[in-house]
């Protein structure tokens, strides 16, 4: 899967999303965002136990090449 946006963008709405701490979903206490990409939108949600955060992003339809979620380690960004 590939996705092309501003950088700038993606940031700002890591920012705001990031407000909730993702909690850990691992064994090893890893924790991350979900993205969830359908059409020209990509949406991105942080959980913990009590709390819920999400933004959506829209980017050009053709800068992705599939449409699907997938988790993204919090500590990359």
């Amino acid at each position: 899967m590939k996705i092309h946006m501003s950088v700038a963008a993606l940031n700002e709405a890591l920012d705001v999303v990031s407000i909730v701490p993702p909690q850990a979903r691992t064994p090893d206490g890893a924790a991350g965002f979900l993205f969830v990409l359908r059409g020209d939108r990509c949406s991105i949600y942080s959980r913990d136990q009590t709390h819920q955060a999400r933004v959506n992003v829209a980017f050009d339809a053709d800068s992705s090449d599939a449409e699907g979620s997938f988790i993204f380690p919090a500590d990359k960004v």
